[in-house]
């Protein structure tokens, strides 16, 4: 029952914030030890006034106690600035229960370790649903089979974003057998340094299954730069698809260049994929496809076999061993000069599911 603030996830582990540390303000917890909780009430320390120093504590630490008093005994600290931590109760005078590691309690444990943490000016509390007992397991966007047909407009409710949710709509022409309406997958509602977005489902322990999901290539070398975009899946790197920030793109993935219309049965390792760098691609001969249209991509995962099927057409089939299980989903990356609004790409009929005959996890994999 123990809840931690988690900000991201790497290599088939969470890396959360934890206090009472003082050599240490976070630390990685393996992804199949813990479920994941969408809800909580978050509270932050803010830096002390001054130069920020990341490895610096706080000039006055914050005190977690055994209950809600300040007369109540002191059960460890809060040390650092910026360490987000989820608060599962509050009581009057702004108090908040975090949970708090012991040297001896190693996560998860047979007990919880709770905590009472008094908020002050100098500390921000994110005013979210107290909701301690969410079970992401039972959502239908994380267990076999998983489906969307993106038929309702406005902001997508379906799966994780890595930043922002964003919109279904219309679209001219349709995809097959579609009504019209798809989810435009774009950076646009990513604002500061935003160049990609992705949408990811299913959980880390998922291994043998396949992703699948129309997609329309608009095929555009007049238009700036380029876009590329694509599924993904046995994903290991917090969504970050071509990227490198919070948890750089680890992945088997199945891309497509608007400029060239470079089709790349992929693997994408570390977020190499950038516009310095290009994924690992298994397609050989070189894959161009220049005529804008609607596709269908596939990919396989099957124990070390891994496909790649454009429009049910075998394009690629490799063995590989360097991801063995994660999430899949849908990417997008701008590399677009002046970032024009309309930018994005089109994606409708999207999913996921177990490959006959196969184990879709596999606890014995960490």
């Amino acid at each position: 029952d123990q809840m931690y603030f988690a900000s991201f996830d790497k290599r088939g582990y969470w890396r959360i914030f934890i206090p009472n540390n003082p050599g240490n303000r976070s630390g990685w917890v393996r992804a199949l030890d813990v479920d994941e909780v969408l809800t909580g009430t978050v509270i932050q320390p803010l830096p002390d006034t001054g130069p920020y120093v990341h490895t610096a504590q706080l000039n006055t630490i914050y005190p977690i106690r055994a209950t809600a008093d300040t007369t109540s005994t002191i059960i460890g600290y809060v040390l650092f600035a910026g360490g987000r931590f989820v608060a599962d109760q509050q009581a009057p005078g702004n108090w908040y229960r975090i949970p708090i590691p012991v040297p001896t309690h190693v996560l998860p444990g047979p007990r919880p370790d709770w905590g009472w943490v008094q908020a002050d000016s100098k500390m921000v509390v994110y005013p979210q649903l107290y909701n301690a007992a969410v079970n992401l397991a039972a959502l239908p966007s994380n267990e076999f089979p998983i489906t969307e047909n993106f038929d309702s407009l406005g902001l997508l409710d379906f799966g994780k974003p890595k930043f922002v949710r964003c919109q279904v709509v219309n679209s001219s022409p349709a995809s097959p057998g579609g009504d019209g309406k798809v989810l435009k997958l774009t950076d646009a509602t990513n604002t500061g340094d935003g160049a990609y977005e992705t949408v990811r489902v299913g959980r880390p322990e998922h291994r043998d299954y396949f992703v699948e999901a129309d997609v329309y290539l608009n095929y555009n070398p007049s238009y700036g730069t380029w876009e590329r975009y694509g599924i993904f899946l046995r994903d290991d790197g917090f969504a970050g698809w071509d990227q490198t920030f919070e948890g750089a793109g680890n992945c088997y993935a199945m891309t497509w260049d608007s400029d060239d219309g470079w089709l790349r049965c992929a693997k994408i390792i570390d977020g190499a994929g950038g516009p310095l760098n290009s994924p690992v691609d298994f397609a050989l001969p070189k894959i161009n496809i220049t005529t804008s249209g609607w596709y269908t991509m596939r990919i396989e995962a099957q124990g070390d076999s891994i496909r790649y099927y454009l429009n049910g057409d075998l394009k690629a089939s490799v063995t590989d061993t360097t991801f063995i299980s994660g999430r899949c989903g849908m990417g997008y990356t701008s590399n677009v000069g002046g970032f024009p609004a309309q930018r994005g790409a089109h994606f409708d009929n999207f999913s996921a599911d177990v490959i006959p005959g196969t184990a879709v996890k596999d606890w014995a994999l960490y």
